[in-house]
């Protein structure tokens, strides 16, 4: 690639992370009339008469055949040169010698200082584009050792962001981040400007500030030098403070700062002259042709004018091609992007699409790059014969690439498996963790060590791998990192921060400071693809366009009825979010980031799970014809491997039940590539192997999708053996193994128990634990759920077991009553009569809805003792001064629960006339036992209550009377536009509709 080009592109990328500062010299402003410092000196020079004749060694030259004397200064009207051949000192000595010309009186000085203005006021000089596309690019500073107005009277608006600064003072009063400083001076304050000898040899006595500003932008900062000369006193000024920080400060190897010349006459020479120096020479020969006729730079007269301009249009525009062989130039590129990104393990495919700058991709599909322009994917697929090309693309987890113009198609494919194959990775999505660390334990501390120690064991043994690691990076020289190098230190230092946040080390602002700097520094000196590491905290944009994109998805699938769909495709638009989810997804995983255990994951995977069961609406509408075209029939996604990994590790059960609740999704359909019980069993294993408190979550929401697969008898079994061998406690566990997980088992139970199936009676055999009861608080109703399904499969030895669990609890008789309670099926089985007279003499110790379940499952009957607990109940809910007694509210659900029994027919309005005295406490009591005075206008359908007492014979006609008062206009319209319930919507159907 030419050399200039490559420098193009850095610039750009340092701008691009605010780090370049432009320096513009007397050259710019040339192009607007004003004089250049040699034309200056030489006008000076005449006024006082100092020139090179009087040393001249040809001006007395005689002729060799005549002896007469030749006149070479004036022969043919040629002026000679030789006559102002000025040295650097001469540039600066004879404006002292003017000034110093005139007498020492102000007056006396005054002719010196008008000459300047004369020279640098004239109402003529106008800005010119190469001073409008410097503030077109936007660079973090402007500097400029001009006097003229020309750069702070820019016709364009964001020129007002910079603060313009003149003198020391300006630095402290004026407020504003960016600045033109004007280091030499502004034509409105002559007086100080610098321009003769005794001006640079006191410069930094005179304006300490500005020049203590410009050497601290050496730490960090990018100089680029614009319209200056190799001689320029002003330009070896500032040379000399980069020449200091290179060798006084020792700092080697950063960043290049960048000098624009006209062209380097001795290569050999001057590169390494001024490469010593920390420069390095932008020569504008190399500008081409085409450049400059890409440019727009007709109205710029001189030829060095045009290159300039060209060489700063070009840093302000992407996608502007640098030939006219385009094949040639995505050759270029492609060399320069697999030197860029060889140390990365995967890259976005944003890197791809900016390096590359293609015309007509718009976008990436299932992974493929879609091109619409014929001729610029046929240049594509040309380069593709480079097999180098293709694993670069399977890198950025792209596999082919397709043409889809308006007539015509193609694709090519190149799925083949990437030299560099990431063993561990596949083992990590597959939950194989033991297998993860038999292959690293023993190898040296690394970054792919330290990141799957945090994956497989959290913090655990990780403080010990990142010392390491801090030893061995304080050796490296960091202004002598290869690319490969400051990867590793890039990794190093954004894991050093996860591993202190998950720590509670916090110092974020120091870490994060220190890792954006070199970041910004590696961004800039090698490759763009940095800046993924340096964004991947920060993807808002990327979460928004994912959820743009969501909704038109959500429309695609969910408005069936009222839109048409011909054309498009039968997954909507599912793979345009998944490609940014997946991009981001092994992007971290694969350049072993430590984001695992934060919520940057779930905020960036949640849209995509969304689209994924956005997919399994129900879809009543599929294949109707609309305006005479089939629509197009839209699936149900498959749900691949990394799916799987990305819900059950960063999608919380409560948020994936939601989503699943949202889009009405009964069942999930599973890719045939891999075996979910398989990958379930593994991830038991490596539960129990390597246990944090991060994996019950996990467990739990690999429960609820677990649920929602359709599972063969083999996969069944195998799941259940898995729970068994998770939840079976050896000598470092206790029952919290069980109780820490008996939600997630819960989950699962509910939804594949099988008797046949022997695993589901270990499972019971495991929970017939009567400590379980003092642990199990934060899922109360997991266990007796569990123990209600399972107790099918009880035997006389789980009966025994039982009764001795109970004989254990002791001095406790709620617990013991619980206990009766939630193992009921089980000890009823083998001993009804005596467990039902313990059940009647422990009423008192049962919770409302306990003792509702057992009058509905017929173990008790509504009798006296029954009717005593109630009335004990409700004396003790009408003696409390509150509105609510507590949560949730036990008198609320004591009531609804009375008027169920006579629904149910229970009980009948006789058993409960006791709570006549207080019907006030509801509206439901009201209506039983004083239906003269009962405000009818209390009826809400959307309450099921209500609809119950609709649909009973009972009480069905008595609210009818009524109907007027509670069954309105709005109350229909609600109905029919589908806001009711299911049970709601029949009960009104049927007999509220006229």
């Amino acid at each position: 690639m030419n050399k200039i080009i490559e420098q193009i592109e850095k610039i750009k990328q340092i701008n691009s992370n605010e780090n370049l500062v432009i320096f513009v010299g007397a050259g710019v402003s040339k192009n607007s009339g004003v004089c250049s410092w040699w034309e200056l000196v030489k006008e000076i020079a005449d006024k006082i008469g100092e020139n090179k004749c009087t040393s001249c060694e040809i001006k007395d030259l005689l002729c060799g055949k005549c002896g007469e004397q030749i006149e070479m200064c004036s022969i043919n009207g040629y002026n000679c040169k030789l006559k102002y051949d000025f040295s650097a000192e001469d540039f600066l000595r004879i404006p002292q010698h003017f000034y110093e010309s005139f007498g020492d009186t102000e007056e006396e000085k005054k002719t010196y200082y008008d000459f300047l203005k004369e020279k640098f006021c004239s109402d003529e000089y106008e800005t010119n584009i190469i001073d409008e596309i410097i503030v077109k690019l936007q660079p973090e500073h402007i500097i400029t050792t001009n006097y003229d107005h020309l750069l702070e009277n820019v016709n364009d608006p964001r020129v007002s962001k910079y603060a313009v600064i003149t003198k020391d003072n300006d630095i402290l009063s004026k407020k504003g981040r960016n600045y033109i400083i004007k280091m030499h001076g502004d034509i409105d304050d002559i007086q100080n400007i610098v321009l003769k000898e005794d001006d640079y040899l006191n410069y930094s006595q005179n304006h300490i500030i500005i020049e203590t500003f410009i050497k601290s932008l050496l730490i960090d900062k990018t100089f680029l030098f614009v319209g200056y000369s190799l001689n320029d006193n002003n330009l070896k000024l500032i040379m000399s403070y980069i020449d200091f920080f290179v060798k006084e400060k020792r700092i080697e190897n950063r960043q290049p700062h960048y000098l624009v010349v006209d062209k380097i006459k001795d290569c050999a020479h001057d590169i390494s002259y001024w490469k010593n120096k920390g420069v390095e020479l932008v020569d504008l020969s190399q500008i081409s042709d085409y450049m400059i006729d890409n440019s727009n730079c007709a109205n710029i007269s001189n030829d060095i004018g045009k290159k300039l301009y060209a060489f700063l249009y070009y840093l302000n525009n992407e996608g502007l091609a640098y030939t006219n062989d385009k094949v040639q130039m995505l050759n270029d590129r492609l060399l320069k992007f697999k030197e860029d990104i060889s140390c990365f393990k995967y890259i976005s495919y944003k890197t791809i699409l900016e390096m590359f700058n293609f015309k007509s991709v718009y976008r990436i599909k299932a992974p493929v790059l879609t091109f619409s322009d014929e001729e610029e994917y046929d240049n594509f697929k040309i380069l593709l014969r480079n097999e180098e090309l293709c694993n670069l693309l399977i890198k950025a987890g792209i596999y082919g690439i397709r043409l889809e113009s308006r007539d015509t198609r193609d694709n090519v494919f190149f799925e083949k498996e990437s030299k560099e194959n990431d063993i561990l990775f596949e083992l990590s999505i597959n939950n194989k963790y033991h297998e993860i660390m038999d292959r690293i334990e023993k190898e040296p501390s690394n970054s792919v060590k330290a990141y799957y120690y945090s994956l497989v064991k959290y913090t655990d043994g990780l403080s010990s791998i990142m010392n390491d690691l801090k030893e061995l990076y304080a050796s490296f020289d960091y202004q002598k990192l290869s690319n490969q190098k400051c990867y590793e230190l890039a990794i190093y230092e954004f894991n050093n921060t996860c591993m202190r946040s998950l720590s509670y080390l916090m110092n974020e602002k120091e870490n994060y400071d220190k890792l954006n700097l070199l970041l910004d520094q590696a961004a800039a000196r090698y490759s763009r693809a940095y800046n993924t590491i340096k964004d991947i905290t920060n993807k808002g944009a990327d979460i928004q366009k994912m959820n743009d994109i969501l909704l038109k998805h959500e429309e695609y699938y969910m408005k069936k009825a009222s839109m048409s769909k011909m054309g498009g495709t039968i997954y909507g638009d599912l793979f345009l979010i998944r490609q940014i989810a997946y991009d981001y997804y092994l992007f971290y995983k694969k350049n072993h980031l430590m984001l695992d255990w934060f919520n940057n994951v779930e905020k960036m995977v949640t849209p995509y799970i969304k689209a994924i069961f956005c997919t399994y609406y129900p879809d009543e509408f599929q294949g109707d014809f609309h305006g005479g075209f089939m629509r197009t029939n839209v699936s149900p996604y498959p749900i691949e491997l990394l799916d799987v990994d990305m819900i059950v590790k960063h999608i919380k059960q409560k948020e994936l039940r939601s989503i699943v609740s949202h889009y009405k999704v009964d069942s999930v359909e599973l890719s045939d590539k891999f075996d979910i019980s398989l990958l379930f069993e593994d991830f038991c294993l490596s539960m129990k192997e390597y246990w944090n408190f991060r994996m019950i979550e996990q467990l739990e929401s690999f429960s609820f999708l677990l649920s929602l697969c359709k599972l063969n008898y083999e996969q069944n079994s195998r799941i259940v053996k898995a729970f068994v061998l998770l939840l079976t406690p050896d000598e470092k566990e206790n029952v919290r193994t069980i109780t820490n997980n008996i939600y997630a088992l819960s989950i699962y139970v509910k939804q594949h128990f099988d008797k046949d199936i022997k695993g589901y009676g270990d499972l019971l055999k495991l929970l017939i634990n009567s400590d379980i009861l003092l642990e199990a608080t934060a899922h109360s109703n997991a266990y007796p759920e569990l123990i209600q399904i399972l107790s099918e499969l009880a035997d006389k030895k789980i009966y025994n077991n039982c009764c001795k669990e109970f004989d254990r609890i002791k001095d406790n008789n709620r617990q013991k009553t619980l206990w009766v309670y939630i193992h009921r099926r089980v000890l009823l089985k083998y001993d009804e009569s005596e467990w039902k007279n313990y059940i009647e003499e422990n009423l008192n110790n049962n919770w409302e809805q306990e003792i509702f379940q057992l009058l509905y499952e017929k173990i008790l009957s509504f009798n006296n003792k029954i009717k005593e607990y109630y009335v004990n109940k409700f004396k003790k809910y009408a003696s409390s001064s509150k509105g609510v007694y507590s949560y949730p509210d036990h008198k609320a659900e004591a009531i609804n629960q009375l008027v169920i029994y006579i629904l149910l027919d229970i009980a009948n309005e006789n058993d409960i006339e006791f709570m006549k005295d207080y019907a006030y406490m509801s509206d439901y009591l009201e209506f039983i036992f004083n239906p003269e005075s009962f405000d009818y206008r209390n009826i809400k359908i959307s309450d099921t209550m209500w609809c119950n007492f609709i649909n009973s014979d009972h009480y069905r006609e008595r609210i009818l009377e009524h109907k007027s008062e509670f069954w309105n206009k709005e109350e229909e319209k609600r109905i029919e536009l589908g806001f009711g319930s299911s049970f709601e919507n029949r009960v009104a159907y049927k007999y509220l509709f006229d």
